[in-house]
């Protein structure tokens, strides 16, 4: 159903679905990017996001005070309804066999990049998110582990990276170098 209703992230043109009921599938910062996109130009906003919401809390609270937006946390899409063009989802909230329909004409899969820290999660340490804690010199708390952008964490931001606005927008695959 891509280009007939169902869309993978971020868009330059909305126009498709003004006034419109639209899903945004994911919890993480790029999914809230396309709702606070969306939020002038849909006339409903749902969130469906497997787990409890992963973005930034500030951007959190600002898209929870738009009145079109409705977030369902805990829960997953398990259906896609429409012929040609996308018109509604199946949404099931975890650990039940509760199932809401919702129509909508449009669908933007978010699903962003978790961190792939599973190799050297029993080696390094890891904050909350499962992200590698580095120091300025990409050096983790294992000698000889450094690690870079996606799966980390820092306390400061790297002097090299000072030329992007917010380095932890960048999407560079995980780079664990070991010596």
């Amino acid at each position: 159903m891509q280009r007939r209703g169902v869309f993978y992230d971020n868009l330059q043109d909305y126009s498709f679905v003004q006034g419109e009921d639209v899903a945004v599938i994911c919890g993480g910062n790029s999914s809230l990017q396309i709702v606070e996109n969306l939020h002038t130009i849909a006339k409903h906003i749902y969130l469906i996001s497997e787990y409890e919401l992963t973005a930034d809390p500030s951007i959190v609270e600002h898209v929870d005070s738009y009145k079109n937006f409705t977030k369902y946390e805990n829960s997953k899409v398990i259906e896609f309804i429409g012929e040609n063009n996308i018109s509604g989802i199946k949404v099931r909230r975890r650990a039940t066999t509760d199932v809401v329909e919702l129509s909508v004409k449009g669908v933007f899969i978010s699903i962003g990049l978790l961190p792939n820290t599973g190799p050297v999660k029993e080696l390094v340490d890891l904050n909350e998110k499962k992200e590698i804690i580095i120091n300025q010199d990409c050096s983790t708390s294992f000698p000889g582990i450094f690690a870079l952008i996606d799966s980390v964490y820092l306390h400061k931001k790297l002097p090299m990276l000072e030329q992007f606005p917010d380095f932890f927008w960048v999407s560079i695959l995980i780079m664990v170098i070991i010596f």
